[in-house]
């Protein structure tokens, strides 16, 4: 009897099995005959994207493809990496450019863990990315990327993608720790169509020496226009406040300090020693507090008040004049040019700021004539005008010069009409340029 219900027990199981057999093999068979759900005509178009990618002269290419369920535009720039030493485009660089100062007025130690409460008690926003400041909003692909994307809040269509490879290893480093040395981007800021952007790593500077810069950026072009000297910026953030860039750079064991860098070409105009490393910069109210590993420090700004703003009133074919304000100008052959200005139009009976243009270095001055104002670099021309409906300032046409991907030689022209972009002749690009060139240089009083 024994025997029986051992053959029973046996028997039971063996079948057990084979259902389990027969159920899994059914569920994988299914999942590799199952057929993917076909997208709708409306994610079929959602899915379509046109992909442009800038390069150094710039370089530039356009396709269109599906990919169901993205609905972004990506514009690729792929930065150049033009030194491991300071660099800086010629026509960009400028000096003639009023600073501010710090003034230490408290300085206390921290708990090292509590920068959260640090800042809440200051009621302080810790800047990092991601992060969105009105106008951008930036993020990085992931930790310790090279890959930086930026979304216009006035078009989130676009991703902007800055790709920084050619800053990830250092040419200089020891080979022992060279799972230390990667160099990422640590932060990332837009003004007047410069971007911004910190990258280093994050172990000590005799492992490999070049580290630690701020590189800035032509926004619509992906042309580097300056690169810090190495060990100058390790800091979690930088701050811009008027004509300057503060950041901080050091590390255990190495010197600490604040650099104050001219906005407009990178130089070292100052350095403040601080007693370990500084972290995390927030201006506000006219001050600069700055974490820094074991202490706070509270620094009063000076200098920003006494800039004095410049204006013109010009006619650039719109109903009434515009009058144009900037607080920065230089010597242009004798008249006080700007590279950027606000613009003021009446609205609605009042006058208001209704935009903003900016150049791209000082051999590219602002300048205006019947049909709007100039903006200009070494490989485009844009034009801005005065939408009366809607009272706001707008560009008119933008005309690009780039080169095809993968080609040193191939030249292309691009115009871009409101939202549409096409490709023009050289004739045409040209054109554009003369006209530009015809143009009044705006002269500030």
């Amino acid at each position: 009897m024994d025997k029986i219900k051992k053959y029973i027990l046996i028997a039971t199981s063996v079948i057990l099995c084979l259902v389990f057999a027969v159920s899994l093999f059914s569920h994988f068979s299914s999942l590799e005959t199952e057929k993917p759900m076909k997208p709708s005509k409306e994610h079929r178009e959602l899915g379509k994207r046109d992909v442009r990618v800038y390069g150094e002269d710039p370089k530039i290419k356009k396709e269109e493809f599906e990919n169901v369920g993205i609905t972004k535009t990506e514009v690729e720039f792929q930065i150049e990496n033009p030194s491991w030493e300071y660099y800086c485009r010629d026509e960009y660089s400028r000096n003639d450019i009023s600073t501010v100062s710090l003034e230490l007025v408290n300085e206390e130690k921290n708990d090292i863990t509590d920068e959260e409460e640090w800042a809440e008690e200051l009621d302080l926003t810790i800047p990092q990315l991601p992060y969105d400041d009105g106008e951008y909003y930036y993020e990085g692909a992931s930790y310790l990327t090279t890959r930086l994307m930026v979304t216009e809040n006035s078009d989130t269509s676009k991703v902007y993608c800055f790709n920084f490879d050619d800053y990830e290893l250092p040419d200089q480093y020891n080979e022992e720790n060279r799972d230390f040395i990667e160099e990422s981007i640590g932060y990332a800021a837009i003004e007047n169509n410069v971007l911004y952007v910190s990258t280093g790593h994050h172990t000590y500077s005799q492992d490999a020496p070049h580290t630690g810069y701020i590189t800035a950026i032509d926004w619509k072009t992906g042309e580097v226009l300056w690169k810090t000297a190495p060990q100058v910026c390790n800091s979690r953030n930088f701050e811009i406040i008027g004509n300057v860039i503060i950041c901080g750079y050091g590390f255990t064991d190495e010197n600490d300090y604040l650099y104050i860098l001219n906005k407009f070409n990178g130089e070292v105009m100052k350095r403040i020693p601080l007693k370990s490393q500084a972290e995390y910069l927030v201006a506000k109210d006219a001050m600069l507090y700055v974490r820094t590993y074991n202490r706070n420090y509270e620094f009063a700004i000076h200098g920003l008040a006494s800039e004095e703003a410049h204006y013109q009133i010009v006619d650039i074919g719109a109903n009434n004049s515009a009058m144009l304000v900037t607080k920065h100008t230089y010597d242009d052959g004798g008249i006080q040019a700007s590279l950027t200005c606000d613009v003021y139009y009446m609205v609605n009976g009042q006058v208001e700021n209704i935009g903003t243009v900016s150049s791209y270095g000082t051999a590219y001055p602002l300048s205006y004539d019947q049909t709007g104002i100039y903006v200009q670099s070494g490989h485009t021309v844009e034009r801005f005008v005065i939408n009366e409906e809607k009272g706001t300032l707008e560009l008119a046409e933008g005309v690009y010069e780039t080169s095809m991907e993968g080609s040193d030689e191939a030249v292309t022209y691009m115009r871009k009409l409101g939202d549409e972009i096409e490709e023009i002749t050289e004739e045409e690009f040209m054109t554009v340029v003369e006209a530009a060139g015809k143009a009044t240089v705006i002269a500030f009083e």
